[in-house]
């Protein structure tokens, strides 16, 4: 009786556990699908056009244990850089997680398949294959405007760890 009983503590302990881990999964889901809603009311500039979207969340830039989000469109344009950069000036997406507007980031094709952002080493996505392909295959006046939150606390959740 004492083992059954035992038995029945334990898996209850790691029902809970669990139940956690997909919660913060829930969680971090939801935060990433808000990001992306506000993103999608960005106003880009006019004979842009679209290639690829991508939104991923987890351990994207640096190591250790925190989670970042990442919402991104690769489009083109006929536009100089300076002047999508003075397009975009000023152009913020709401984070749910600080209730604030933030500001934006932009990054060049600066050779083919290679992008280059300002304040970033790499661009902060991940596993996303089909935008990896669009990119390495993007015409030249090409460039990605994103969206990058970092740092935050992970949770229960494994992805950002």
């Amino acid at each position: 009786m004492k083992r059954e009983r035992k038995f029945g503590i334990a898996v209850f302990v790691l029902i809970l556990c669990g139940l956690g881990s997909y919660e913060a999964y829930f969680k971090d889901d939801f935060t990433l699908s808000r990001v992306a809603k506000s993103f999608q009311e960005l106003r880009h500039p006019a004979g842009s056009r679209l290639i690829a979207r991508s939104k991923n969340l987890g351990l994207l830039l640096g190591n250790g244990n925190h989670c970042d989000y990442f919402v991104g469109e690769l489009r083109t344009s006929t536009l100089s850089q300076s002047e999508i950069e003075d397009f975009y000036e000023g152009e913020t997406v709401l984070n749910p997680l600080t209730k604030r507007h933030e500001h934006i980031f932009l990054a060049f094709r600066s050779s083919p398949g290679k992008f280059e952002a300002e304040r970033f080493d790499n661009l902060p996505y991940s596993d996303d294959a089909a935008f990896e392909n669009a990119m390495a295959q993007a015409p030249a006046g090409a460039y990605i405007v994103f969206f990058f939150a970092g740092g935050y606390g992970p949770g229960l959740d494994m992805r950002c760890s």
